[in-house]
């Protein structure tokens, strides 16, 4: 099972070789895959900027063939520990990426990311890059 965090999914709407060289490979392989509600959030924020709403509508097209990964009570509290470990440690990262981060982690997700730097900050969080 792989969850698409935003990074991907930004390459792959960009046309990003080696974003549609995964998805192609992770669909041929018959392997789940899923995305995070924050992850459609940011993508729907940055696409609605765009005068264009053709990037919006591909957008919600293509994530209505996804199964949606939620934030609920479970994935929350792992949030809420997960950025109360890092502030302890001195490491932020956005509380975007700590609620995706959670997600895969109460779902038992990989991770399939650009951003390692950040989400390799969370203990236990299987990653995958391209």
């Amino acid at each position: 099972m792989v969850c698409l965090e935003t990074t991907f999914l930004v390459d792959f709407f960009r046309g990003n070789k080696n974003a549609i060289e995964k998805y192609t490979e992770i669909k041929e392989s018959n392997e789940s895959i899923r995305v995070a509600v924050p992850s459609i959030t940011e993508i729907i924020s940055g696409a609605s900027l765009n005068v264009k709403n053709e990037e919006k509508e591909r957008a919600i097209e293509f994530f209505s063939n996804l199964e949606i990964l939620e934030l609920n009570k479970e994935s929350a509290i792992i949030a809420g520990e997960i950025e109360a470990g890092l502030i302890l440690s001195g490491e932020t990262i956005g509380i975007i990426d700590i609620m995706i981060g959670a997600i895969c982690l109460s779902n038992n997700e990989t991770l399939l990311t650009r951003n390692k730097k950040h989400f390799e900050k969370i203990k236990n969080l299987e990653i995958k890059s391209y």
